[in-house]
């Protein structure tokens, strides 16, 4: 588990590499791998203080974890195919034409009384080593920003982005911008901000009170998808307390 703790923490970044290695007619691997604590991103900025009635205010702080699922843990309608941890989220041997599922388990800890937010967003869809072929965004390559229930790729000859495809979901229902039906609906991976996790309140007004979230990755190909060594995308979560 990571953790990571900071007074004027807006926002909190961990940022994520995801791996995947194809074989001639099997997806093998995808790995999650967090960059090292030294290296998480924390911008700081002068004005997230709280006002607490009579011109007294103290710092907005937010404590962001990020931990492992094991495996057959259900998530919405999924079940997770392997454990996971911070560090590593293995989706062992993903057979073609069959989805698989990989989860982590986000929480927050904030004084913030407005609450918090977590978005995640990637810096391109999973790509191979040489740049040549694409695991598309979910649906088939259009990429879509409404959640949607999961659908396997129909591969169309010719038509490299319908070969295979992968997507994000949540089980978080508090007032989220998505409705993701409790992880059983999936957008695509985006390089724009996507709300997974989202709280309104402090979650410290309890002793140790946090509020947590599931947020799930799913992948699925083809007999078409094109065979690379690997297929690689990095992933960086956000988290910000709402001042």
């Amino acid at each position: 588990m990571y953790r990571a703790s900071n007074t004027f923490s807006v926002p909190q970044a961990v940022t994520t590499t995801v791996f995947v290695v194809l074989g001639l007619s099997l997806l093998n691997l995808l790995v999650f791998r967090f960059a090292e604590a030294t290296n998480l991103e924390v911008v700081t900025v002068p004005d997230t203080s709280v006002d607490v009635g009579d011109g007294v205010q103290t710092d907005a702080e937010l404590t962001f974890f990020v931990t492992g699922v094991t495996a057959g843990t259900v998530v919405g309608e999924n079940v997770t195919k392997d454990d996971t941890a911070a560090t590593v989220v293995p989706f062992g041997s993903l057979t073609v034409d069959e989805a698989a599922t990989a989860a982590q388990q986000l929480a927050v800890e904030t004084s913030s009384p407005q609450g918090f937010a977590v978005t995640v967003q990637t810096n391109r869809q999973l790509t191979s080593e040489t740049k040549e072929a694409v695991i598309d965004g979910y649906i088939g390559g259009t990429y879509i920003d409404v959640p949607t229930a999961w659908t396997s790729p129909v591969p169309i000859p010719g038509s490299e982005n319908t070969y295979g495809h992968w997507g994000i979901s949540s089980d978080d229902t508090t007032d989220m911008p998505m409705n993701f039906a409790n992880a059983s609906h999936f957008v695509s991976a985006s390089t724009s901000p996507t709300t997974v996790f989202n709280g309104n309140g402090s979650t410290v007004e309890t002793a140790g009170d946090k509020n947590t979230a599931t947020v799930i990755y799913k992948a699925e190909v083809s007999a078409l998808q094109e065979v690379s060594n690997d297929y690689t995308a990095q992933v960086t979560y956000v988290a910000t307390p709402k001042i």
